[in-house]
């Protein structure tokens, strides 16, 4: 035989398939019938949005709040919580180094983490929180972390997540939540603990110390109980019960104000206790005829502040709000001695219009 007919031979042999009956040149593929039900989540996904724009949003949003900000704020936070519930595991900690992580932090430390959430608002932190606390942790439970963090409370922390568990990439949540539970005295002015703080130049509406004022207003039943009284006012404006117990929330709250450090009032502010005070400013209790006691104290908080020596401006004026309607509160803030923060938060507790 020829060396021809010997090479002929050998590539027809290397052409054969490696199995009779399968074709690796083929372009025919075989067809898989699909299971009845999958199981794949279908519903529409958030609506599109960028990044850049909701961190120029929440920079707008810290220097300058206004409600339609906040809005387009709580949209977006919806938008970044849903993202890390499809992030792949082993890619949070890289995303949580980068501009994600980034735009986490620049909206957990903004005015929106200390507004209160909206109905469903609640039930996507109460859905998100039911997950993490599982009894069987799962494979993604730090997406849900991820994604929960953006709704906790100030001192609010996951029940089940042991912070010794937590990788090490999300160290600085620790210090986060451990800032979150900053011990209250901490917000006061150190001679705030007694009845007798800065008595030259603060009045004293009631007894209780900003010690005692801080411990009991920042209790969960006592936030709930207020915020009972407050609807309970709507159904029924005339209800002297509810009206009295609101009253004596209100020298509380006033009170508070004049006791704490005033490098803490913004804290104080953006806390579960600012939106207590935030609901009772835009409350009718505010915008009724005062008892001759509180129209006392409403006209000596009023010259305080109208004495415009610079001393405690900020608290005054809070403070003011709470005997006044604060729509008919007309003054220029210009004339006053008021940390940068304020004039915005002012302005959002106004509704949006600028106080003259």
């Amino acid at each position: 035989m020829g060396l021809t007919s010997l090479w002929q031979r050998g590539s027809a042999r290397l052409r054969q398939p490696l199995k009779p009956g399968i074709d690796l040149l083929g372009s025919q593929q075989t067809c898989f019938p699909p299971p009845k039900q999958l199981g794949l989540n279908l519903a529409p996904a958030a609506p599109a949005w960028s990044l850049q724009r909701l961190s120029t949003i929440i920079q707008q949003l810290i220097d300058q709040p206004t409600a339609e900000l906040m809005l387009e704020a709580r949209y977006g936070r919806h938008c970044l919580s849903r993202l890390w519930l499809e992030v792949p595991v082993d890619q949070l900690a890289v995303l949580w180094q980068g501009p994600l992580g980034q735009l986490q932090r620049q909206i957990i430390n903004s005015p929106l983490r200390h507004q209160p959430l909206s109905r469903d608002e609640r039930r996507w932190h109460h859905r998100l929180l039911t997950e993490l606390n599982a009894d069987e942790p799962a494979a993604d439970r730090w997406n849900h972390l991820l994604a929960a963090v953006l709704y906790l409370e100030q001192n609010e922390f996951p029940e089940t997540i042991d912070a010794d568990a937590l990788p090490s990439w999300l160290s600085e949540f620790i210090s986060w939540c451990g800032a979150c539970r900053q011990e209250p005295r901490a917000l006061l002015s150190p001679g705030a603990a007694s009845s007798e703080a800065d008595p030259a130049t603060l009045p004293r509406l009631i007894e209780s110390t900003g010690q005692e004022l801080l411990e009991q207003l920042a209790e969960q039943p006592t936030q709930k109980r207020a915020l009972g009284l407050l609807r309970l006012l709507q159904v029924d404006p005339e209800d002297q019960e509810v009206l009295d117990e609101l009253q004596a929330l209100r020298l509380m709250l006033a009170q508070l104000l004049l006791d704490v450090d005033q490098g803490s009032l913004e804290t104080l502010y953006r806390s579960p206790i600012g939106d207590l005070y935030r609901l009772m400013v835009h409350s009718s209790l505010c915008r009724r005829e005062l008892s001759a006691r509180d129209q006392e104290h409403r006209d000596q908080l009023m010259q305080l502040l109208l004495e415009a020596d610079g001393h405690h401006d900020d608290a005054l004026l809070l403070a003011v709000a709470l005997f006044h309607p604060i729509e008919k509160i007309e003054i220029n803030l210009d004339t006053f001695d008021l940390p940068s923060w304020l004039p915005g938060a002012w302005r959002e507790l106004n509704g949006g219009t600028h106080p003259r």
